[in-house]
């Protein structure tokens, strides 16, 4: 029987033969690779997505809040604020007051954006109390007449006030029927506060009412309203 010898080109054939699967099975590593670094970027594209878009949930609720703690506010006006501590009958002006914006609702009454010269404290200003019409006086030598500032002994549950609030005043004398309160200062002033008492600013005339009612009792106090 004849057999067929091996001719010297069969060894390359079968290289050539074997080529394609290891060709094949480096194109399909580089696809695997691929598709895994497709996957990771996705997967990174996705987290980017999410964090932004968390970002922007958290970006657009603290502008929401922001909106609407200032509509209940109602707004901003520019107010006079005293710059450093002026005591009773000092000039006030442009060197110990300064022109800034404050939001409506925690302003007092009759605040001021101007000043007439020339100007004077009608009683002891705090460093950042706004200046309102009843703490200045045009008239330097009638702001004995028209103002005193008395201290008065806090109540036992003390008001919920600053100095610069505008407070009405009640007299309380205890009765045998039980307690009797009578408005004896409309509008005063508080200009300072401390453990024992608080000071305000009141008319002369109101002066007497006040030591009459501290005589018989007590007097409370109740804050009134900005613009009140």
């Amino acid at each position: 029987m004849a057999t067929s010898t091996p001719g010297p080109d069969s060894g390359s054939n079968d290289e050539r033969l074997r080529r394609p699967s290891a060709d094949f099975g480096g194109r399909r590593t580089i696809a695997e690779n691929l598709r895994s670094w497709l996957n990771l970027i996705s997967r990174r594209q996705v987290i980017a997505c999410i964090a932004a878009g968390g970002v922007a949930v958290v970006t657009a609720s603290v502008v929401q809040s922001a909106r609407e703690q200032a509509a209940s506010w109602g707004g901003v006006t520019p107010v006079l604020v005293a710059t450093e501590v002026i005591g009773s009958g000092a000039e006030v002006g442009s060197h110990n007051s300064v022109l800034r914006s404050l939001p409506l609702a925690v302003l007092p009454a009759e605040p001021l954006s101007i000043l007439d010269e020339p100007t004077f404290a009608a009683t002891t200003i705090s460093d950042g109390q706004i200046l309102t019409r009843l703490a200045i006086s045009g008239d330097r030598d009638g702001l004995e007449e028209q103002a005193r500032a008395v201290t008065l002994p806090l109540p036992l549950a003390p008001p919920a006030v600053d100095p610069g609030d505008l407070v009405e005043i009640f007299g309380v004398s205890a009765q045998s029927t039980g307690a009797q309160a009578e408005v004896l200062v409309e509008r005063a002033r508080v200009v300072a506060m401390t453990e024992n008492g608080i000071t305000v600013v009141v008319a002369r005339h109101e002066v007497s009412e006040l030591l009459r009612a501290l005589a018989i009792g007590s007097v409370e106090f109740a804050r009134r309203p900005p613009y009140g």
